[in-house]
C-alpha cells in the first residue's frame, strides 16, 4: 500500500531525528550546567523554552537531505543541521553561543571541505573577512554584536565560502533587524536588551547548505 510504503520510508528519518534530538539536548544540558553563571534564567522562565523545536527541525532537514543520492553530501548536511539548530536553540533560550559548539563545528567544516565545491583558501578567506568585519562592527557599535556572533560568522565562512557567506550575512541582517523591530514595537524588548542575532545567520546558512 502506498501509504504504508511512505511510512516505512519516513520511519528511519524519524528515528534518526529523535536520536539527534536526544543527543544534542543532553549536550546542551551539560553546557548549561557548566556555564550556569552565564544563564539568563531571570529573563527566561524556562531554560528549555525552545528545545522542542529541535525534533521537527532535524526531521525536516534530514527529510530534505534524503533526496540526495550522495552519502558525503547527506552527512555534511546532517552535521551542519545538528550544529546550526543547536546554536539557534541556545541563542534563543539564553542568548549564548558556546565555544564548545563552535570549535568542533569549525573543525568539521574544514574536514568536510573536500565534499563541497568550496576551496580551502576561499573558506579561510570567507571566515577571516566575515569574522573580521563583525569584530569591527562590534567595536563601532560598542558591543551590540556579541562575541558569539563574531565567531559564528567566522565558522560559517569555513562552511559556506565567500559568496554564500555574504548572502547569509545580508539575509541575516535583514531578518534579524525586522525581528528586533517587531520585538521593540510589541514591547517585548527594549533598546537596552540584548537580542539573539545568531539564529538569523544560522538559519539562512542552513538553507544554503541543505540546498
Amino acid at each position: 500500500h502506498p501509504m504504508i510504503d511512505k511510512i516505512l520510508q519516513l520511519f528511519p528519518i524519524a528515528v534518526l531525528s529523535l536520536f539527534c534530538f536526544q543527543l544534542i539536548s543532553l549536550w546542551m544540558d551539560q553546557l548549561y550546567k557548566k556555564n550556569a553563571g552565564q544563564l539568563k534564567t531571570a529573563a527566561r522562565p524556562s531554560i528549555k523554552k525552545y528545545r522542542w523545536l529541535l525534533a521537527p527541525g532535524f526531521f525536516g532537514c534530514l527529510l530534505w537531505l534524503g533526496q540526495t543520492n550522495s552519502f558525503p553530501l547527506f552527512f555534511r548536511g546532517a552535521v551542519a543541521s545538528i550544529f546550526l539548530l543547536a546554536i539557534c536553540t541556545t541563542d534563543f533560550e539564553q542568548q549564548l553561543i558556546f565555544d564548545r559548539m563552535l570549535f568542533p563545528f569549525a573543525l568539521l567544516g574544514l574536514l568536510l571541505l573536500p565534499f563541497s565545491a568550496i576551496g580551502f583558501t576561499d573558506a579561510l578567506l570567507a571566515g577571516c573577512i566575515g569574522g573580521g568585519a563583525f569584530l569591527l562592527l562590534a567595536v563601532l557599535t560598542h558591543g551590540a554584536i556579541g562575541g558569539g556572533d563574531i565567531k559564528l560568522i567566522f565558522v560559517l565562512g569555513l562552511w559556506l565560502g565567500t559568496g554564500q557567506l555574504y548572502a547569509t550575512i545580508l539575509i541575516g541582517l535583514i531578518l534579524g533587524g525586522l525581528a528586533a523591530l517587531l520585538l521593540l514595537i510589541t514591547r517585548q524588548r527594549s533598546r537596552r536588551d540584548f537580542f539573539a542575532y545568531g539564529p538569523w545567520f544560522a538559519l539562512p546558512a542552513l538553507y544554503l547548505l541543505l540546498g
